[in-house]
């Protein structure tokens, strides 16, 4: 089991400096936004989302799940699942989701099986089975289903989107994700092969995420460093951290 670290965050905005994959794994550019003229707090917010709806389904092992279903703009939207930190709730996306609708979104956010939970072999279950059922969903555009994640929920989305290829997700974002046991034997072993996979951290937890660039042998995976500091979804209080995050899903989920 990993050890996750508590959530930090600056009151101060970001700079990004990212690093992108092309192709295969080891491919790399690297560019540096400057840093913006308003902070995250002076940015203007967007307007709230409309009220969610209940949505009820299965873990792929049966596991009865239920979360919260905010519609998208347009009839067949595309959807991001939402995958909270250790011991966290679905609320600490709240701030989040009124970004994502803005930008045409739906979001999914649900309760983990357990809020102790912090193995994302077994998260990923949830997940899977959320996929699943947005794709039954006629409002949603099964073919551009991302994943955003923080913490434990960051390694799970990457875990998802590299474990299983066939569940042919548009896009994953990690928040904060650490290089876990399972993680590292995939790489290992050819079997985390994750793509379209953004990797988001501070520079405190910068390590973590390289290590994951490093080792995986997938396509198409960038790193995103946030100089200041936050773990996790405080990642998404600063305005240049939320537009490198919807820029990535909305790159990807047009090409889906």
């Amino acid at each position: 089991m990993t050890r996750w670290w508590p959530i930090a965050a600056a009151a101060v905005a970001c700079v990004l400096a990212s690093a992108c994959g092309s192709g295969t794994a080891g491919t790399t550019a690297g560019s540096t936004a400057a840093r913006p003229a308003t902070t995250a707090a002076q940015a203007a917010a967007p307007p709230e989302a409309p009220a969610g709806s209940p949505i009820r389904f299965r873990a792929t092992d049966g596991v009865r799940l239920h979360g919260t279903l905010t519609p998208g703009r347009g009839s067949r939207a595309p959807a991001v699942i939402l995958i909270h930190q250790y011991k966290g709730t679905p609320y600490e996306w709240d701030a989040t989701i009124p970004y994502l609708h803005a930008a045409g979104y739906a979001t999914l956010e649900y309760p983990s099986r357990s809020p102790t939970e912090d193995d994302e072999t077994v998260l990923a279950r949830d997940v899977r089975g959320a996929i699943a059922a947005l794709r039954r969903r006629p409002d949603i555009d099964p073919r551009r289903i991302a994943v955003l994640g923080a913490s434990i929920g960051a390694s799970t989305a990457a875990w998802v989107v590299g474990s299983r290829p066939d569940q042919r997700l548009a896009a994953a974002v990690a928040l904060s994700p650490q290089e876990t046991d399972a993680i590292k034997h995939g790489a290992r072993t050819n079997r985390f092969r994750p793509h379209d996979l953004l990797l988001v951290a501070d520079t405190q937890e910068l390590f973590a995420v390289k290590a994951i660039r490093t080792d995986v042998h997938g396509s198409g995976v960038s790193v995103t460093q946030s100089r200041d500091e936050g773990h996790g979804v405080d990642l998404m209080d600063y305005a240049p951290v939320r537009r490198a995050v919807i820029d990535w899903l909305n790159t990807r989920t047009r090409a889906s």
